[in-house]
């Protein structure tokens, strides 16, 4: 029935525009025999007792303007009724009113503005025309998902859209800039029952992404390009604060890219960026703001070369090297007995800054029985301190093999005491299954000597035997892999 009724009143329609059905899209640039004329004026009947000025465009939303009859037809059918006001963006009637054979504008509720106002009813030959300006500035694509039957854009006055016909939606009918002084009106004309229109304006402007390259003093902001119209430029905005107050750019021309090198940074701190693109005829919104952490200067003051622990007749020997110093004060050498609170036994001068290989040395002549840890804090100048790894020592005889660390973290190197003196013994690092991970043999072995076990590739979590045998003995441990 709606297709009988909309064909009769189109060939009306028709007759009196003396034109073909058909559409017509203007992007901006663009025109041809349908659109670029002014039609915005209205073209209808005032009737002194509604209520309104259909003249008047609304300021920050959406005015509907409602009149009884075609006001597209020549000459004009229509005459204004009232208007209910819309106050989103974009639009939809059917949330208005319903899309029925009986729902008529002049039925509009209070969902998103103001409800309609005015003479009633409208008939179910009308025109809806949306009016309003001071929209936010920035590119825009318009689209209109829902037409019952003919429709119409303009934009300053400009018809830019027209379509003759019914019940079709069209993506993309006008794309170009929008500010607050701009005019646009949706309008279209309802020929029989059902009536439905809707208008959606999309900002178009770039979206950035997760920054890459990132060091300590630098990083590369990325943002994806703007697919439905080519832009001249993006500009760049980079801040140390997300409302971009404390700027380090602000509106950096970097070209038609889609990436750009940030440096001259502070190390550790963390940046925020946003972007726009420039049009010949106007600058997008900005994008999202996308953050990004400067890696921290993790330059070591000190570069150990090794640390190592000896037995000596007057006590354990504890012996460093460095390959560099950089403003290095001291080092204090500090011991445990459970590797988790240490005390300072010594402290030694640093040599300032070095590029060559310094070695130091302090003995530790406090025996005491069982395993002991010890560790290297080196101090700058400014304050600032570092530790070297922990490295373990066994005083206790034994007549048993000892582990140390045990636990340990894997990757991390195991010492191995062997209490055998003066044999060959055989090192092996088995799991619980036999399969062998680790063989070594050690010369000439000293009582209770710390073999570095350090198996390659690192072993996995898990649980271990270590098997250490010579000529006489065969001694074994259990250990726990983190």
């Amino acid at each position: 029935m709606k297709s009988l009724y909309t064909l009769l009143f189109a060939l009306i329609a028709l007759s009196s525009f003396g034109q073909t059905s058909n559409s017509a899209n203007n992007n901006g640039n663009s025109s041809n025999n349908n659109t670029g004329n002014n039609n915005g004026n209205n073209n209808s009947n005032y009737n002194t007792t509604a209520p309104g000025n259909p003249s008047v465009f609304g300021n920050g939303n959406w005015i509907a303007y409602c009149y009884n009859g075609n006001m597209m037809a020549t000459p004009s059918t229509a005459t204004y009724y009232g208007y209910y006001t819309e106050n989103n963006l974009s639009f939809k009637s059917t949330s208005r009113f319903a899309y029925s054979y009986t729902g008529v504008p002049s039925d509009a509720n209070a969902a998103s503005g103001q409800a309609y106002t005015g003479i009633t009813p409208i008939g179910s030959v009308h025109t809806v025309s949306y009016k309003r300006t001071n929209i936010a500035a920035g590119m825009y694509q318009l689209d209109i998902p829902l037409l019952d039957d003919n429709g119409y854009l303009f934009i300053n006055g400009v018809m830019v859209f027209k379509f003759i016909g019914c019940c079709q939606s069209h993506t993309n009918v006008w794309t170009g800039y929008i500010d607050p002084s701009t005019t646009v009106e949706f309008r279209w004309v309802n020929l029989a029952i059902h009536s439905q229109g809707a208008l959606t304006l999309t900002p178009i402007k770039p979206v950035t992404y997760a920054a890459s390259q990132i060091t300590t003093n630098s990083f590369s902001a990325n943002w994806n390009p703007i697919a439905t119209t080519n832009p001249i430029n993006y500009s760049l905005d980079v801040a140390s604060d997300s409302n971009f107050t404390g700027a380090i750019y602000s509106n950096l021309n970097v070209g038609n890219v889609t990436s750009y090198t940030v440096s001259n940074l502070t190390p550790g701190n963390t940046y925020y960026y946003r972007v726009k693109a420039s049009f010949a005829n106007g600058v997008s919104g900005n994008s999202n703001t996308t953050q990004v952490k400067i890696k921290d200067d993790i330059s070591l003051p000190i570069s150990f070369v090794e640390f190592k622990a000896n037995k000596k007749e007057d006590g354990v020997e504890l012996t460093w090297e460095t390959a560099t110093e950089i403003n290095n004060s001291h080092f204090t050498v500090e011991k445990s007995s459970d590797a988790v609170t240490f005390s300072s036994i010594a402290t030694v001068k640093g040599a300032g800054n070095s590029n060559t290989v310094r070695s130091y040395a302090v003995t530790d002549a406090e025996l005491k029985n069982g395993m002991s840890y010890y560790r290297i804090k080196q101090t700058d100048f400014d304050g600032k301190s570092t530790y070297s790894v922990v490295i373990c020592f066994n005083y206790t005889p034994s007549t048993g093999l000892t582990v140390c660390p045990n636990p340990s973290n894997s990757g991390e190197v195991m010492r191995v005491s062997i209490p055998d003196n003066g044999q060959n013994a055989l090192i092996v690092v088995r799991d619980m299954q036999g399969q062998e991970y680790y063989s070594k043999v050690i010369l000439d072995t000293e009582n209770h000597q710390l073999v570095a076990v350090n198996p390659e590739p690192a072993l996995a979590p898990g649980m271990y035997m270590v098997i250490a045998s010579s000529d006489n003995s065969i001694y074994s441990q259990k250990i726990i892999v983190r």
